[in-house]
């Protein structure tokens, strides 16, 4: 009889296990309407998005992203209001005050995004399992965290609905069309408390690559340091601190943080040229078997899968991007790249011209 019993629950399990995976990923695709229902609300609000550096309501602090300004949007105006009067960093929030979970921010399917500590959340950081489309350049920032608008135009994120405060998008910027435009997706939380752990998982974490990989160096740099049993290939390999990795802040525009490109396939590995993430290949990344949730600039929502169509890897980023910085006009925008990457690139940026369809 207990053999029996054992065996039923064997058989059982399997479909257990999936039909809460199910559930999971289900809130999760909610938690991505309501985000980008939130940008909609501001756009009506403020005839714009919101900036991913240097917006004027994030009150003037170097580093506050998209997400900050949004918090009224997702009823977290209290944690604003607070944040805009005592002028804090967006790091501790919570102004002193106990932690409390964003939900609206968390993937129930992303463990490491909801772990407490004896002071709230790991490292006192407000935490997120999404990020914001950066588009399919990689990112080169020549100061991020500068209030200096002749710094802040020097970002390549000129492809992306995430600009500077020198030049937000609004509805209009979007000539692909929002139905074709990928707005959110979900990225895993860093799992490494300890800096010094090596290697790794690739979904998790960034690798500091110096020549390898990163901005000057073509994706698949990048692609080949995936390894088996979801590691990197390299037990050495770099990984950037916790404060520094994928959804440890919920609030900071640096673009590992809460950022990504659609440039590798999602479910792909990161890396960042130098250790001070100014260049970099971030990818999007779930804890769902097969891919990703992502919303798309009309609100819409839709499962990408890993096997989503990429091309030109070996090409080069930084030939790309110095095409791009050339034809830059921060008034009109900026001519396509000579090059695309394929699919899930075309779907990352607002202005590439191209016809491509959402999968």
């Amino acid at each position: 009889m207990i053999a029996i019993i054992g065996l039923l629950i064997a058989l059982l399990l399997p479909a257990v296990q999936a039909a809460r995976e199910a559930a999971r990923r289900m809130q999760c695709s909610n938690n991505l309407k309501q985000i980008s229902l939130s940008v909609h609300n501001f756009h009506d609000a403020h005839q714009r998005f919101p900036a991913y550096f240097g917006d004027p309501l994030a009150g003037g602090v170097n580093r506050r992203n998209h997400f900050f300004v949004l918090l009224p949007f997702i009823e977290r105006q209290a944690m604003y209001d607070a944040c805009i009067t005592s002028g804090i960093q967006p790091y501790n929030a919570d102004n002193g005050q106990s932690i409390r979970p964003i939900t609206t921010l968390l993937c129930p399917s992303d463990g490491e995004s909801a772990k407490w500590s004896a002071n709230g959340y790991e490292n006192g950081n407000i935490k997120a399992s999404y990020a914001g489309c950066l588009a399919d350049l990689p990112s080169f920032i020549m100061n991020a965290s500068s209030t200096s608008m002749s710094n802040q135009v020097m970002s390549f994120h000129v492809r992306s609905w995430l600009e500077s405060a020198v030049r937000p998008r609004d509805f209009n910027s979007i000539a692909d069309g929002t139905s074709n435009t990928v707005m959110h997706s979900e990225h895993l939380v860093n799992d490494a408390l300890n800096a010094t752990d090596l290697g790794g998982n690739y979904r998790r974490r960034v690798a500091r690559t110096g020549d390898s990989a990163g901005y000057w160096n073509p994706p698949q740099n990048c692609l080949q340091l995936k390894g088996p049993d979801g590691r990197y290939l390299a037990p050495n390999q770099m990984i950037h601190n916790q404060s520094h990795a994928p959804g440890m802040r919920a609030f900071d525009n640096m673009h590992p943080i809460t950022g990504f490109h659609t440039l590798l396939p999602p479910n792909s590995p990161s890396c960042c040229q130098s250790a001070n993430l100014n260049d970099g290949t971030i990818s999007a990344t779930s804890a769902h078997p097969g891919g990703i949730n992502v919303s798309f600039l009309d609100g819409s929502i839709t499962f990408v899968n890993e096997t989503i169509h990429t091309a030109n890897l070996s090409i080069a980023a930084d030939t790309v991007a110095h095409v791009v910085a050339r034809n830059y006009d921060r008034n009109s925008g900026l001519n396509a790249p000579p090059v695309s990457y394929g699919l899930w690139s075309e779907l990352g940026s607002i202005n590439g011209g191209e016809t491509a369809a959402r999968p």
